[in-house]
């Protein structure tokens, strides 16, 4: 059965703004984001889908211009379909996302009861791409839908009965598969887990992505990391290239540095026109590129809003300059007590602004912070702090190959790093 999938503009409207409020929303309605897992666990885990990969992201009329755009300039159809090629072009090219869009008509479109009961030539009738429904990696939306008591609205393109308002996450789910390569979300000390990935998936990974990863030392704790995996078990095939991409078959592959140095500041990467031009010749010179990323050193602990907004601006600048690399953001390191609160909250503006922009987030702090299901935080200056945890303190400055982590810390960061890749590859089951 064909089933084109829209959520209905009001509730999208309502949903959105309840979720693009990130001190009042994402800082502080923790728990509402707990129970909006509990409650898609309860409606999909009944019909057997595996749950904790699962959520919804809705996009507006407003988005329309964008979609259509992007059909027309890449000259596909309203749903894949022959044309893959084009296809995973233009998936790429909307943030990394996997677009379903829905076509209507030009007057306001039916109730979701009515829609049901359409046939095929009904919901497929003219007037421009709508809206689509992406099952993300992110509960945060989720919880915002359902806290505007939206529950999912679908339609039939064949008139076929549908399942009821109390099946619809579930429907939705199944229609797009939870693993989709769309799935957009912040990865955490919940994303630790290797047996979660197959050895397809494993496969994949090492025959296929291709990682520019710019870092000093904190950010050599997910390579060093990834190294020491690979050497106790080897399907964790992992090999990084200084300055290029390593030639090693049958490796995870990862460009560390830019095209002079290894070790990168900000200044070369994202935080000045020469560093960016850098940038720009290596993702231009080498299209088997599939994502970049930048991370942090201590200097996350003395930025201001204004620089980290500069931050965020040009990353997502590049997104859409290079529209078929994946930018992975990063929070900074958990390590130091230095300017503690200010670091907290620099990291949360990074945190807050990839959630509501359904960016990619790895959380190098929120990893420091957690070991298994215990988060350490200290109080500085009458503000609660996450810290490094005890668990993971280097016994000297230097730590584990000069990176001011345990060993321990390291490998855990490169089991977060395995996860992402595996699910935004889509590989993940």
């Amino acid at each position: 059965m064909e089933a084109w999938w829209f959520l209905w503009p009001d509730a999208v409207k309502a949903a959105n703004q309840s979720w693009r409020k990130p001190d009042d929303y994402l800082g502080k309605n923790v728990g509402m984001i707990r129970d909006a897992k509990e409650e898609l666990k309860r409606r999909v885990v009944p019909r057997g889908a595996k749950p904790g990969r699962g959520g919804f992201r809705g996009y507006t009329d407003a988005d329309a211009p964008r979609i259509a755009a992007e059909v027309s300039r890449l000259g596909i159809a309203d749903k894949p379909g022959g044309q893959s090629g084009s296809y995973d072009r233009f998936r790429r090219s909307v943030a990394a996302c996997k677009w379903w869009p829905v076509r209507r008509a030009a007057a306001s479109p039916a109730p979701p009861s009515a829609a049901r009961g359409a046939g095929k030539e009904a919901a497929r009738a003219g007037g421009e791409p709508m809206n689509c429904l992406q099952v993300s990696q992110s509960f945060t939306l989720v919880a915002g839908l359902l806290s505007a008591g939206v529950t999912g609205c679908v339609a039939s393109a064949d008139g076929a009965a549908l399942p009821g308002p109390e099946d619809d996450l579930h429907a939705a789910a199944s229609a797009l598969s939870p693993s989709d390569p769309a799935a957009l979300r912040t990865f955490d000390h919940g994303d630790v887990d290797l047996a979660d990935i197959p050895q397809s998936c494993l496969d994949h990974l090492k025959a296929n992505v291709i990682v520019h990863y710019g870092h000093r030392s904190h950010g050599s704790q997910i390579t060093h990391g990834a190294k020491s995996l690979r050497n106790k078990d080897a399907k964790y095939g992992f090999q990084t290239g200084y300055m290029g991409i390593p030639n090693t078959p049958g490796a995870l592959r990862v460009w560390a540095g830019m095209v002079t140095t290894d070790a990168v500041s900000a200044a070369k990467y994202w935080d000045s026109e020469a560093g960016l031009n850098e940038l720009r010749t290596i993702l231009t010179n080498n299209p088997s590129i599939r994502y970049s990323a930048w991370a942090w050193s201590f200097e996350i602990s003395s930025q201001t809003q204004a620089t980290i907004d500069d931050y965020l601006t040009t990353m997502n600048s590049l997104e859409q300059e290079f529209p078929d690399v994946t930018f992975i953001y990063m929070t900074g390191t958990a390590e130091e007590t230095y300017n503690g609160a200010n670091r907290k909250a620099r990291n949360q503006q990074i945190r807050s602004y990839a959630q509501a922009n359904g960016k990619i987030l790895y959380d190098h702090e929120d990893l420091d912070a957690w070991s298994g299901d215990e988060r350490y935080s200290l109080m500085l200056g009458g503000v609660e702090v996450p810290m490094e945890h005890p668990d993971w303190n280097a016994p000297d400055t230097n730590g584990y190959n000069y990176s001011h982590a345990t060993q321990a810390s390291c490998e855990n960061k490169a089991r977060a790093f395995w996860v992402m890749l595996a699910t935004l590859e889509g590989c993940m089951p």
